[in-house]
């Protein structure tokens, strides 16, 4: 595989309580929400609905909780039709998960949120779908990670040679950066990672291949978002090579 970089330019919006609902009756929340839920050894899956448009690149991301017991997130998401975009309960997985996907069609997508099939943990949840943009070669772009806004992703354009320039703006934090690709499951698999000290700036080359879909997320650790105050500036920029 080959290298990527890039950045994501979300609004979050206040936490919004939405309780764990059955699959008839799922909790709606609109794409930039944060909604809780909880899976719980009786309830296993809670059940959410946003709606999208087509050709929306969309990240679901689930996150443990402050203090939650919940240490193997999974997410799976239908179309409006019903069938299955991203689904990622057959992975090991960790406190965060995230899916991307391209929308299909205008419409409601359903989310189940639930646990990894190798786990039994229960425990609170974070969860938050994202229109993610894609990022324009010479496009530079300035955003921030902090406690209350979480990772940032971008995508990337896709079937052409790149190179996305990273360089974080101050010291109070070393973010990942990190570059993925979605795989068939929409599951984003990790291509290269790495951090830098303020002023550095990194770069990397890459050829997307026509119909993939690929992501880069600046992100701090979940436990450093709980612990820790985080507020950091970085800058991306992307380049078309060759």
């Amino acid at each position: 595989m080959r290298r990527l970089l890039l950045s994501i330019a979300v609004v979050l919006i206040a936490v919004l309580p939405a309780a764990a609902q059955t699959q008839e009756t799922p909790a709606a929340f609109a794409i930039g929400d944060i909604v809780e839920g909880e899976v719980t050894g009786e309830a296993t899956e809670a059940y959410f609905t946003f709606s999208a448009k087509q050709n929306m690149v969309i990240v679901v991301e689930m996150r443990r909780a402050p203090d939650s017991q919940l240490f193997s997130t999974a997410l799976r998401v239908l179309d409006p039709s019903g069938q299955p975009v991203a689904d990622s309960t057959g992975e090991v997985s960790s406190d965060v998960t995230t899916v991307a996907f391209v929308a299909p069609a205008n419409g409601k997508y359903t989310v189940t949120a639930t646990r990894s099939r190798y786990s039994s943990s229960t425990g609170a949840f974070l969860l938050r779908a994202l229109e993610v943009i894609t990022l324009e070669s010479g496009a530079t772009f300035k955003d921030t990670i902090s406690n209350n806004t979480y990772d940032r992703y971008f995508a990337l354009p896709a079937g052409m040679a790149v190179a996305v320039s990273y360089r974080p703006l101050d010291d109070r934090y070393q973010p990942t950066f990190r570059v993925l690709a979605a795989d068939s499951s929409g599951i984003l698999k990790t291509l290269a990672e790495a951090s830098a000290a303020e002023g550095v700036t990194m770069m990397s080359l890459l050829e997307t291949e026509a119909g993939g879909l690929y992501v880069v997320a600046v992100t701090a650790s979940n436990s450093d978002y709980q612990y820790s105050r985080i507020d950091v500036e970085f800058e991306l920029s992307l380049e078309a090579a060759g």
